[in-house]
């Protein structure tokens, strides 16, 4: 499953990301009631200068059915997680779009008649990803389509990924069927490219010996077979077949049990170093690309491998900056206080930071005033003296006006 966001903000994203799926559905729904979007269906826009460049657009996304649609919106909403923690929309485009502009470009040459692209394009679509899916999916991975927020919040049963696949196929089947035997029967022709195109994918990353554990590395594989030459060794635990011709390989001289000892022993190292090295460097990437929310979450799910890991110093302070310029309070704070504790030399300046944090937007002045303490007077310019000084002043102003005060350390909400 993707990676655990913070309780105290995934929450707050429940109503952004339901009306997002809300108006995507909405929108959805009516351009298919407008223009149409069946085999049978005409568009409403049936000449002028912009009919070419609409089909075009609509075929991109627009599955002929309501219900066809509805299902798309519902797999849209389900990889969203995934991509926006994992794998990163410069390459879910590619993957998403790629594959049906190819099969739009290939009608376009033979038939020479762009209304014929938009059910044949979408339908197509949506076969090339029930393949790959389908193929790679394992039936032992329970996914919940309504999202996690949801299940955590609200305790839902996640749906086994037996129930996925069978409405995964029955809809790639049902279009199938429906472009083989109905106006369109040429069309046929385009699904069965791609469903061998999403199947070749799937068996090359079978093949090369690389699992899907979870649903990011799902798409994270795809990604890397559809646009990279060469997986990344280290991004994916290597399969029990592997581990077995590696110890096939073995031709030391030793007692049998001694052997299947250090072979136990090889296993576990590579258990937990394998993924602690995935989650690392999936950390690297999503704080070099502004990421914090998602490197966030990356850090519960590294110690929970690795107790002891602390965030390197570099990059606690780019999530500093990343967390306060997104005006991530909660978040910003324990970072803050994280890097005052261990780099106590180099913190002059992330403490006048927090100070001000405190004061401005907590209200917690005595807690302020105790971290200013920590900063010796003549270690500070002019300029970061004047600002300490101003801090000082609001906060013994606040003190004054009996402003009430939370003693505790990191994130607390206002009481004022």
């Amino acid at each position: 499953m993707s990676p655990s966001r913070p309780p105290t903000d995934s929450f707050d994203q429940i109503p952004f990301a339901a009306a997002g799926l809300f108006g995507t559905v909405l929108c959805l729904s009516l351009g298919v009631m407008l223009f149409g979007a069946g085999p049978e269906s005409r568009l409403l826009l049936s000449h002028g200068a912009f009919i070419y460049p609409w089909e075009w657009l609509t075929s991109l996304f627009v599955i002929p059915g309501f219900f066809a649609l509805l299902f798309y919106a519902a797999c849209l909403w389900f990889f969203a997680q995934i991509v926006e923690a994992k794998v990163g929309w410069k390459r879910f485009l590619p993957i998403a779009f790629l594959p049906p502009l190819l099969l739009a470009g290939i009608e376009q040459f033979f038939t020479m008649n762009a209304k014929e692209m938009l059910p044949t394009t979408s339908n197509s679509l949506l076969i090339y990803h029930i393949a790959g899916l389908a193929f790679m999916w394992v039936p032992s991975l329970d996914i919940n389509p309504l999202g996690e927020y949801l299940t955590r919040r609200n305790n839902f049963t996640p749906i086994t990924i037996r129930v996925w696949i069978a409405v995964l196929v029955f809809v790639g089947v049902d279009s199938f069927i429906t472009n083989l035997f109905g106006s369109y029967s040429g069309h046929a022709g385009y699904n069965v490219f791609a469903i061998l195109a999403g199947m070749t994918i799937a068996y090359r990353m079978i093949h090369s010996h690389k699992v899907v554990s979870n649903a990011d590395d799902l798409l994270t594989n795809i990604a890397d077979a559809f646009i990279s030459r060469k997986f990344r060794s280290a991004q994916f635990d290597p399969p029990e077949v592997e581990q077995l011709r590696k110890k096939k390989k073995k031709k030391r001289p030793v007692p049998k049990v001694v052997e299947e000892d250090e072979e136990d022993d090889e296993d576990e190292e590579v258990e937990k170093v394998k993924p602690s090295v995935r989650l690392v460097r999936a950390f690297d990437t999503m704080v070099d690309g502004g990421n914090s929310q998602g490197a966030l979450n990356q850090v519960e799910l590294i110690r929970q491998l690795i107790p002891d890991w602390q965030i390197p110093g570099e990059q606690l302070h780019k999530l500093i900056d990343q967390t306060q310029q997104m005006k991530l309070r909660r978040l910003c704070i324990p970072l803050m206080e994280e890097y005052v504790s261990r780099f106590e030399a180099d913190a002059d300046t992330v403490r006048l930071r927090l100070a001000k944090i405190l004061v401005d937007d907590q209200q917690r002045p005595r807690h302020a005033l105790r971290v200013l303490s920590q900063i010796p007077p003549d270690r500070l310019g002019a300029e970061m003296e004047n600002t300490r000084k101003k801090i000082e002043e609001a906060a013994l102003v606040q003190i004054e006006d009996g402003v009430l005060e939370l003693e505790s350390g990191g994130w607390t909400p206002n009481v004022n």
